[in-house]
């Protein structure tokens, strides 16, 4: 278990078709990878497929299906994180266990990540081991070039990041892209975020 992934970043990289290229630009595979349990139920009911569309959700499930199921986190670093409202049970259950085990967690999930950089006993457990959507999309800016890359977010076109950064009016989307990261960087202090600009592999 190299890499958890939460359920909503998850569907914007399998939208995009981008999940496999994320992992390989992380030097990872399917068999690294963890998520959570309810992930293919989730995407047959509720609220994804309303978000993601029908189709596009059912496409996922066979994905989500081979990636395997995190395991439970332990009491003592679950426990703290479930009266945070900011933070819900699923998101509670990767901090603890990145926290508990050292994977790395991508997650798109800035309001538990501006709660969970506020808990200093996770502060350091999770230093560096937060990948989020901004960092990803820079280290695939890299791997695959900005022409392929705006291509294939053409389905997130709603996405508020992904409209400003990769929009036809923006030649450099990775100066966007790297504001936004500082931005969050900022809001998320003392945590610190998994950096692409730091190098090598994570």
């Amino acid at each position: 278990m190299r890499l958890l992934v939460d359920t909503d970043l998850f569907c914007k990289l399998g939208v995009a078709g981008l999940f496999d290229r994320t992992l390989a630009a992380l030097g990872m595979g399917v068999h690294d990878c963890r998520r959570l349990a309810a992930l293919p139920h989730m995407l047959r009911r509720g609220k994804l497929p309303s978000v993601y569309g029908r189709d596009g959700c059912a496409a996922l499930v066979p994905a989500a299906e081979s990636i395997g199921s995190a395991p439970a986190a332990s009491a003592k670093w679950l426990e703290p994180l479930l009266p945070i409202a900011a933070i819900d049970p699923g998101e509670a259950q990767l901090f603890a266990l990145t926290a508990e085990f050292g994977p790395l967690l991508a997650t798109g999930d800035k309001r538990a990540l501006r709660a969970i950089s506020k808990v200093s006993a996770f502060q350091q457990p999770l230093a560096r081991k937060i990948v989020t959507f901004e960092a990803l999309l820079l280290r695939l800016l890299s791997e695959i070039g900005s022409d392929a890359l705006r291509r294939a977010l053409l389905p997130l076109a709603t996405d508020q990041l992904v409209k400003i950064c990769f929009s036809p009016s923006n030649p450099d989307a990775a100066s966007g892209l790297r504001s936004y990261f500082d931005s969050l960087q900022r809001e998320t202090q003392p945590l610190l975020l998994w950096d692409p600009a730091e190098g090598g592999s994570p």
